[in-house]
């Protein structure tokens, strides 16, 4: 998606885009938690933790377990 035509900056595009694969990664694989952050980029787990948890509210594990 283009940011132009989300009419959105860029850099919320990216992280929706993100939070969209590291809920489908959460959800239909049972990759762990590092390999997820390793996969979209990230250098470290806790980050990418962090990160997951300010726009969802839940850190990557226990979404994945309210998921399951």
């Amino acid at each position: 998606m283009c940011p132009r035509a989300a009419n959105l900056p860029a850099v919320e595009v990216i992280s929706e885009f993100i939070i969209s694969e590291t809920k489908h990664q959460l959800i239909y694989t049972d990759n762990a938690i590092y390999e997820i952050a390793f996969r979209l980029n990230f250098n470290d787990s806790p980050h990418f933790v962090k990160y997951f948890k300010r726009f969802t509210n839940y850190p990557p594990k226990t979404f994945r377990i309210k998921q399951g």
